[in-house]
């Protein structure tokens, strides 16, 4: 085996990535630098050293032969991805003369290194030295060469342990030596012989543990050509199915480490890997100097060489994100060692037998950063949708989400679910308006402010029976989403729900200035504006099975207001509001007005007082041991399996997001932004609903989050 010159002086690995740009796609980035190799075999390139690479001159005492003398050749770059170390000086039972110095030089420079050694037929001497030594009796010539061959892997083992290296795996080289000693060759008419001993060399190494594999080319194997003839070489074309590390020259125009990977996957109609066993590796002569090139068979570089750590691939990190279209999401991880890589990407609810949106895979160690563009594997823009990243490499699997996401409202990919989200609360109820009312000429306007959510949070059964969304606006200035919104329905009445300090006089002006009539719906407070708006859902047609819901009226509980909005609204019931510990007289006399035979009363005793309690006509408190848990028995009271739930954020900061989607007429429930309540969780897997929304962005309920949230209705 002549051994590889210096190598470019780029290290090149494989990225398998061409398809890709820095920008948008895969890296593959090694701890050196690397540039992207052929997509669809990923390898590493690498030499083997032994002899021909010690100085001129330095030879063995190889009896009548040249073999062994130095030529001089150079080392290997110290970017080189892995060497193969010759362990004999060309023959048997003769060591490489440098070979200590050059275990040191891959050791010394991080170089990941495999050994092979030299098979040959034994002489005489050697017959008669070992044939009767071994795992065989030698009482025939049969057993005498696979004792032989055993004692040259033993020879070899004891090479090993000289220099300190440990390998699980040696390659054994097959080919033919015209210019040996006596024999001067292999017998060509006895393969059963020259296979024994091959054996015997195979044998010598399992017995330590190690395992084998076969260097060789056509001619010195053996072959059967298309026309049916057999051409034995050394061993018969003998197939035993190991792996191989196959020389050739297989497209003489190719050069270089493009010739040696031709090998992988060669196109002749010959048994291409020799032995009918996986081809790892494809070797090519170039001048006097080999190039070596890993085959996508091959499980890892582990797998034979010595001086690298087990296999690892760290976490994906971060483990979730998320962009818009044209934007990127960059996921990294690492590779202990040099092993083959695969990531795919796929949409979190696709059957199992659906195929990948996008598929990737490589080769290397160290940095790995994966970069996804949001396109599919044509280059077309990939749906909305949350997509899993899984990224495998010699048994090892990680993952992270990626969400593909819009602003407005749009599936989340395959799952029955969809996200519902503005830029900011003003667009978010621009976005949950156009779901709850496609096309309509009223509106409904309440305050986005902080400071009066109150009135929104009870005006959903209003807009619901008007067919109309329930849209937010600045207090002093009509939000411009909310504007276009408007215009683009061709909206004529708005219904603006509080008084002047919730939605100014400038916000009103400039509604009819857009040639819309605008009634004020309010009262003196927020008790006096939730029994106004009973009074307009009784007009609109609503407020008449005789249920009513009664929330707190202060701040600490408006939640639990939210809560109630679509399912209020979904039954056409009003939303009153009260003092924690006093009934306002406004609202009991509402109740008497409406008729009202029986009352929901949302939340526990420190929202509303049993006292207050005592004075509602037939009341049954919906609440839990906290907000989510209150959520989840409101939404109880719309049965099973609902056409759709609602899911929002229940921070305080974020219940503006939900106010809206009072006016779908769904349930609403609650969760975090990163984990799902065990409340929430257990409400979605009893109703089961056949749809669920998911309101606000992936900032604000995560990827993971809405995925936990559709396993929970799902599964």
């Amino acid at each position: 085996m002549p051994l590889a010159p210096a190598r470019p002086a780029a290290r090149r690995v494989t990225a398998a990535l061409t398809a890709l740009t820095v920008a948008a796609g895969v890296l593959l980035a090694l701890t050196t630098s690397a540039v992207p190799a052929r997509a669809d075999t990923p390898i590493a390139h690498g030499y083997d050293v032994s002899w021909p690479q010690c100085p001129a001159g330095v030879g063995t005492t190889i009896p009548g032969t040249s073999y062994g003398v130095g030529l001089g050749n150079p080392m290997p770059p110290t970017t080189t991805d892995f060497m193969v170390i010759g362990l004999t000086a060309g023959l048997p039972f003769y060591r490489n003369p440098c070979l200590a110095d050059q275990v040191r030089y891959a050791v010394g420079n991080g170089i990941p290194r495999g050994v092979y050694t030299m098979a040959a037929y034994p002489t005489p001497a050697q017959l008669s030295s070992y044939g009767a030594k071994g795992p065989r009796s030698g009482s025939t010539l049969s057993d005498q060469l696979f004792n032989t061959g055993y004692a040259m892997a033993q020879f070899d083992l004891s090479s090993l342990h000289v220099v300190g290296l440990s390998v699980p795996f040696v390659w054994i080289d097959v080919e033919t030596r015209p210019k040996a000693p006596t024999p001067p060759n292999w017998p060509t008419n006895n393969a059963a012989n020259n296979i024994t001993v091959l054996q015997g060399i195979a044998a010598g190494f399992r017995a330590a543990g190690i395992a084998t594999g076969w260097y060789s080319v056509r001619t010195a194997w053996g072959y059967t050509d298309t026309s049916g003839t057999l051409h034995p070489g050394i061993t018969g074309a003998w197939q035993d199915g190991g792996p191989m590390w196959r020389a050739g020259d297989y497209d003489p125009t190719l050069s270089g480490y493009a010739a040696a990977e031709s090998i992988c996957n060669p196109p002749l109609a010959s048994v291409p890997s020799l032995n009918g066993g996986p081809i790892w590796m494809g070797q090519r002569v170039s001048g006097s100097y080999d190039l070596d090139a890993t085959c996508q068979r091959l499980p890892s570089l582990a797998t034979f060489l010595d001086g690298i750590a087990p296999p690892s691939l760290a976490p994906l990190s971060p483990a979730q994100a998320w962009m818009s279209a044209g934007g990127a999401a960059t996921f990294s991880s690492s590779l202990g060692v040099t092993q083959l890589w695969s990531a795919t990407l796929t949409d979190v609810c696709a059957p199992s037998s659906a195929a990948p949106l996008r598929s990737w895979n490589g080769m290397g160690k160290g940095s790995l950063t994966l970069t996804w563009d949001g396109t599919d594997g044509s280059g077309s823009p990939a749906p909305p949708g949350i997509y899993r990243l899984t990224v495998t490499s010699s048994g090892l699997t990680r993952s992270a989400l990626a969400e593909l996401t819009a602003p407005g409202s749009s599936p989340l990919g395959m799952c029955p679910a969809t996200r519902s989200y503005g830029p900011d609360r003003y667009a978010t109820s621009v976005a949950l308006g156009q779901q709850a009312a496609p096309v309509a000429s009223v509106a409904v306007l309440a305050s986005g402010a902080d400071a009066h959510l109150v009135d929104g949070l009870v005006a959903a059964p209003l807009a619901k029976a008007l067919g109309a969304p329930l849209l937010l606006t600045q207090t002093d200035q009509l939000s411009p989403s909310v504007r276009a919104d408007l215009l683009a329905r061709g909206t004529t009445q708005v219904e603006v729900i509080g008084g002047p300090a919730a939605v100014s006089a400038t916000v009103v002006s400039a509604l009819v200035a857009m040639g819309m009539t605008v009634t004020r719906v309010y009262g003196s407070d927020r008790y006096g504006t939730a029994v106004a708006l009973a009074h307009a859902l009784v007009k609109a047609g609503g407020g008449t099975d005789g249920v009513a819901w009664i929330a707190s009226g202060a701040e600490a509980h408006l939640v639990d207001a939210l809560a109630a909005g679509g399912v209020a609204a979904a039954s056409g019931e009003p939303i009153l509001l009260t003092a924690p510990t006093q009934l306002p007289g406004t609202v009991a006399t509402e109740l008497k007005t409406l008729g009202t035979t029986s009352t929901m009363v949302l939340g526990g005793t420190a929202a509303i007082a049993d006292a207050v309690t005592a004075k509602l006509p037939s009341p049954t408190r919906l609440a839990g041991a906290d907000r989510f848990a209150t959520a989840a028995a409101v939404a109880a009271r719309a049965g099973a399996s609902p056409v759709e739930v609602e899911v929002a954020l229940g921070t305080d900061t974020h219940l503006v997001d939900a106010l809206s989607s009072g006016a779908l007429g769904h349930p609403l429930l609650l969760t975090q932004t990163d984990m799902v309540p065990s409340a929430t969780a257990g409400a979605l897997a009893s109703t089961r609903p056949g749809r669920l929304r998911v309101i606000g962005g992936p900032a604000v309920l995560t990827p993971s989050t809405a995925l936990a949230l559709v396993t929970a209705a799902t599964s």
